[in-house]
């Protein structure tokens, strides 16, 4: 059992270090609206974040909402 503990371990921190390394470099979508059936959904979604807003992209037959803001100094 203690030969385990340190593969265990290191793979759990390993696994911990990636997603957080994942998470930070990758933008992933903050709404995703998935239509089914004959109707579309009617979503309106708008950013409470000063110079804030959502790009829209299509996967499928869902819409993938990613959240971005801008530089409020124009640079």
């Amino acid at each position: 059992m203690e030969r385990l503990l340190i593969p265990v371990a290191t793979c759990v921190v390993l696994a911990t270090v990636t997603w957080v390394i994942a998470v930070m470099l990758l933008d992933f979508p903050t709404v995703v609206v998935c239509g089914r059936g004959p109707t579309t959904p009617n979503v309106e979604v708008s950013s409470t974040r000063i110079h804030g807003f959502y790009d829209g992209y299509r996967v499928g037959p869902c819409v993938a909402y990613i959240h971005r803001s801008t530089d409020p100094s124009g640079d």
